[in-house]
């Protein structure tokens, strides 16, 4: 596993297989419309500097309640136009609150690329790997 970028909250690991991990930096994580900004650049550009789409596998252990402003904010113009970098996303997450927000976030986020949330990330990493 491999750093390979940061921003305030979420490091991004590089995985075998070419998988790109998510991974809040403290235990609580209450997402803004700029942190959540900075993340859909940050995934924006490794996708340029990879030249592809990402598999993103994001654990949502430690993350909040999304606001209503955030909650806009992913149905915006702005956010979607991010989606071409994103070739699949899996959200992987053991506790039920967790899962809701993920669910939440799934439901309110129309993609045009596949995402689903699970509770054990070797299912969500096959997956991810299956054309």
């Amino acid at each position: 596993m491999k750093l390979i970028g940061q921003n305030n909250s979420t490091d991004y690991f590089l995985l075998p297989q070419e998988i790109i991990l998510l991974k809040a930096r403290s235990s609580v994580v209450k997402p803004s419309i700029d942190s959540v900004r900075e993340s859909l650049e940050l995934n924006k550009k490794i996708s340029i500097e990879r030249a592809e789409p990402l598999l993103l596998l994001v654990q949502l252990e430690g993350m909040q309640r999304l606001s209503k402003e955030v909650r806009d904010f992913l149905k915006s113009e702005e956010a979607k136009s991010y989606d071409v970098y994103i070739r699949k996303s899996a959200f992987v997450t053991k506790s039920q609150l967790s899962k809701m927000l993920g669910n939440f976030i799934i439901g309110l986020h129309k993609t045009n690329y596949p995402l689903r949330i699970f509770s054990k990330e070797e299912v969500a990493r096959n997956w991810l790997l299956d054309s």
